[in-house]
């Protein structure tokens, strides 16, 4: 059906723009899954030693290889799908239409032909003859053309099963090779990958030890700090009093006590900040202020 091969040439043209747009994309995807493997594995292989820098260095070509692999993956794609389809395209389903296009000329020409010969007076024989001639060789043209066009019809009908099959069956054979390959060299580096996961296991357990010291240490640090500033406080309280201000004077007087006996009882005094104070001696026992403020009002 002619409504068929229209419909194929639009689902053909749209498959060929998405392979090309899956091909751009898988280049793009390989640049920037090269780049970013090759900046972390380079930073990595600075920070290592010794037998881990070795390890990271296999795997820099091992992702090499994998990205060569999907390289070649998406130029086979463009290849084998896109530009074959496009030949298709181009070959098979695009004449058809050209030799559509000149059916249908040949086609009204004949009408016109048929249209003229008819309305013609039967007593005008020279006339006549010369439209029977072009009637006979358009006739000749149309069944050619008729041919051509349904030949080319048919020889889409049969064949575009066959090619939308194949390039299937081709992509689905490229995506398996893909994976088969990197399949391959997955399992080509499965020791050396053993080995990393054994050594990350190492590092980690050091590392949690280490980092269980540091929080011991911390503790106690804490611990230490937090004793400290108590000790500073508590001796910042006993002596407050003598670190206000300048001793104006100091000495042992005596001092009569509130009991019922009035009993005089030597205690040290001093003047400091304008405040009386004393304590049972000098430097021992607890400051009481005796009197707030000795200054004239």
């Amino acid at each position: 059906h002619e409504g068929d091969v229209v419909r194929l040439e639009a689902d053909l043209d749209k498959v060929v723009r998405l392979c090309k747009h899956f091909t751009e994309a898988g280049r793009s995807f390989g640049e920037a899954g090269r780049s970013f493997y090759e900046g972390l594995l380079k930073f990595g292989h600075r920070e290592a030693e010794g037998r881990l820098k070795e390890l990271l260095s296999k795997t820099m070509q091992v992702v090499a290889d994998l990205q060569s692999t999907h390289s070649t993956y998406v130029e086979l794609i463009q290849l084998n799908i896109c530009e074959e389809l496009k030949n298709y395209l181009k070959t098979d389903v695009k004449p058809l239409r050209e030799k559509k296009k000149h059916f249908d000329r040949i086609s009204a020409d004949q009408d016109n032909i048929i249209a003229k010969s008819l309305s013609m007076p039967r007593n005008k024989t020279q006339d006549f003859g010369d439209v029977h001639t072009q009637l006979t060789t358009v006739q000749k043209s149309f069944a050619n053309a008729a041919l051509d066009y349904c030949a080319q019809l048919n020889k889409l009908q049969t064949t575009k099963q066959s090619m939308i099959l194949g390039k299937i069956s081709n992509c689905m054979t490229h995506n398996r090779d893909l994976f088969s390959q990197g399949f391959d060299q997955h399992k080509v580096f499965a020791p050396e990958l053993d080995e990393m996961y054994q050594k990350l296991e190492e590092l980690t357990s050091v590392a949690k030890v280490e980092q269980g010291k540091l929080e011991d240490l911390h503790q106690v640090v804490q611990k230490q700090q937090r004793s400290q500033l108590e000790m500073l406080d508590k001796s910042r309280r006993i002596s407050s009093h003598f670190t206000r201000g300048s001793i104006v004077i100091e000495g042992y007087l005596f001092k009569r006590s509130k009991n019922a006996f009035k009993t005089w009882t030597r205690r040290f005094f001093w003047i400091q900040d304008n405040q009386l104070l004393y304590q049972h001696r000098s430097g021992q026992g607890e400051v009481t202020v005796l009197a707030e403020d000795l200054r004239i009002s």
